[in-house]
């Protein structure tokens, strides 16, 4: 029977190259119960991540407790409810069976901190006493993760996901450029939307569903959207914005789709990216039967 890690945060920094030695992958415990204003212990060390865009320091044991070397198999797949989701299935061997379960029954309720080199991946809590030799690791919305561990290691990649199909170009939208943005051309839409969204400037709603027509119900859709960006995009300003470059545009979908006042639902991929960090997510937008796109949330 499998058991699950619940899966808490995406977390990635610096960009150091991977290679394919299982033991770059590695997990040490958060240490939880050290104050902002105690001193940090010998055994322990501050890492600076970005949890959904906002910086989080965590005091982190160097003790290393577990690495890739026990780890058979790697699998990454989607989950099973929420196609925009993703899932890492790692089976151990028996070695890694054994110490895993002595790792997870000693330590329910504290958090794993998983690791490539320098790239911090993933950090999830201990619920149960994983002694199965299989750990799934859920929740990730973040393709960078499963990029990352499909470049180091040799996965079982059931994602369907068209990695090399990802081409991205920096957005050079200015709020002055002398063209309208043409709200039939998903790219535009998402350019301006995620400029002044940046910016924190209310022009952002021009962009965003249900605009222009909003009543009690559709307004939970802005609420949500200035939700996330006053309480998770606190960093969003230090990163430039890459959009997709797509090939093809995207099809406006037959009127025979769309009841009177639908909109169908449309997942286009976008990159932040500075220095430190790369983060892909997606961006959900909506598109009526005028064709007229709309950002809905993320």
């Amino acid at each position: 029977m499998k058991r699950i890690f619940i899966f808490l945060s995406i977390l990635l920094l610096t960009g150091t190259a991977f290679c394919g030695d299982k033991t770059s992958l590695k997990f040490r415990f958060v240490n939880e119960n050290i104050a902002p204003d105690e001193p940090i212990p010998e055994n322990c060390e501050i890492i600076s991540v970005y949890n959904e865009l906002d910086k989080v320091d965590y005091v982190v044991e160097k003790e290393i407790v577990f690495d890739g070397s026990h780890i058979k198999q790697i699998e990454l797949k989607r989950d099973q409810f929420v196609s925009e989701i993703y899932e890492i299935d790692l089976t151990l061997d028996v070695e890694g069976t054994r110490i895993f379960s002595g790792l997870t029954a000693n330590n329910i309720g504290k958090s794993l901190l998983a690791q490539i080199d320098n790239t911090y991946l993933f950090n999830a809590v201990i619920r149960d006493n994983i002694t199965s030799g299989s750990v799934l690791v859920s929740g990730f919305n973040n393709i960078v993760v499963l990029m990352k561990l499909k470049d180091s290691f040799e996965c079982i990649d059931n994602t369907n996901i068209n990695y090399d199909g990802l081409v991205f170009k920096k957005s050079t939208f200015t709020p002055d450029s002398p063209k309208t943005v043409d709200k039939k051309d998903p790219i535009q839409v998402m350019e301006a939307f995620l400029y002044y969204y940046r910016q924190n400037d209310p022009k952002w709603k021009n962009f965003a569903y249900p605009y222009p027509s909003l009543n009690s119900e559709e307004n939970k859709f802005i609420n949500n959207l200035e939700y996330i960006r006053n309480n998770h995009f606190s960093a969003i300003d230090q990163y430039d914005v890459f959009v997709e470059e797509m090939i093809k545009p995207i099809k406006k979908p037959s009127s025979f789709f769309f009841r009177n006042n639908d909109y169908i639902n449309v997942y286009i991929p976008f990159k932040l990216e500075n220095q430190e960090n790369i983060f892909i997510l997606n961006l959900n937008l909506v598109i009526n039967k005028d064709g007229e796109y709309f950002v809905k949330n993320f």
